[in-house]
């Protein structure tokens, strides 16, 4: 009797210890699951990257993107060491060497009054982690009035972490064809570390079709072959070449208006057209492609 209860003590014992070696298994095999999955679904959540490239269409973002581009050349400007170091992409900052005793030897930040202006973007749609590819130009307005420096193509790369909102910048070369870039370039999760937030940007269809015009005015006057090829087909008729345009540009820049007493608008053809009449009573056509992407007629 004695020896059986012995016998089952030491089967009850071995069976505890079975147990305890699978227990202590388990949460080895549970806590390398839970590293792995803490490694790549932050908070629970599986980042979804999305390689594919399409043009952006939505018009606030557009000008949202624009406009932090504007921000870091006023930080540029302005000498904002820590903001910059703070917006600018990791990658970038490793690749170019870059802290806080040399930024301004690798990143040229002799300007004065800045203007960027995006002309078109691409990017990666329905991703957690969205990377914006923007061409556009700058020009840098100095003291002297009747000065002022263009640069024809600037490009920017800007990813968002689209749950926080913040994003990093990252300066690209200039003499790139922005499409072909983004569609060749390695598109991957990635971790920002930026606190710097992309603010919502709203512009009301009048006050964009004011840019609109302002820009072909301005650009008569920093590129005028590019305000040139801007026209529609029966504007450019009335010029009988670029130069005969640009000689005309005085007249032209006295005749319209930034100002708009009214407008309307039709889809024709997948453009917006918009029928203007500025202040000065003249009319103005503006066939919209996409954002900042228009031919004007007057």
């Amino acid at each position: 009797m004695e020896e059986h209860k012995k016998k089952m003590l030491i089967f009850i014992g071995i069976i505890l210890i079975i147990i305890a070696i699978i227990a202590v298994l388990l949460g080895i095999i549970f806590k390398d699951e839970q590293d792995k999955k803490t490694s790549t679904e932050p908070n629970g959540v599986q980042d979804v990257i999305s390689k594919e490239i399409e043009e952006l269409k939505d018009e606030s973002l557009f000008f949202a993107l624009q406009n932090s581009i504007n921000n870091y050349y006023s930080m540029l400007a302005n000498k904002n060491t820590n903001s910059l170091l703070d917006i600018l992409d990791d990658d970038f900052k490793k690749e170019k060497q870059i802290n806080n005793s040399n930024i301004y030897n690798i990143i040229n930040s002799d300007y004065e009054t800045v203007s960027y202006i995006a002309k078109s973007i691409y990017y990666n749609p329905n991703s957690s982690i969205s990377y914006y590819f923007i061409n556009g130009y700058l020009t840098n307005m100095t003291m002297m009035e009747d000065e002022f420096q263009y640069y024809p193509s600037v490009n920017f790369l800007i990813v968002v972490d689209n749950k926080s909102r913040y994003f990093v910048i990252k300066p690209l070369e200039s003499n790139l064809n922005i499409e072909t870039f983004a569609k060749s370039y390695d598109i991957k999760s990635k971790n920002i570390k930026s606190e710097t937030l992309l603010s919502s940007y709203t512009i009301s269809e009048k006050n964009k079709l004011i840019v609109y015009i302002t820009e072909f005015i301005n650009l008569m006057v920093y590129d005028n072959k590019r305000a040139y090829l801007m026209l529609d087909d029966n504007t450019r008729k009335k010029y009988s070449s670029n130069d005969d345009f640009k000689n005309q540009m005085m007249d032209i820049y006295n005749k319209l208006s930034t100002n708009i007493f009214g407008f309307s608008f039709k889809e024709v053809n997948g453009e917006r057209v918009y029928n203007i009449v500025d202040d000065k009573q003249n009319k103005i056509t503006i066939y919209e492609k996409n954002t900042m992407n228009y031919r004007i007629g007057y």
